[in-house]
């Protein structure tokens, strides 16, 4: 579960 959050951060960051 914990990988799902990670990625949604990283695509987060990369998309700002």
């Amino acid at each position: 579960m914990f990988i799902i959050l990670v990625l949604m951060v990283a695509t987060t960051a990369l998309g700002s």
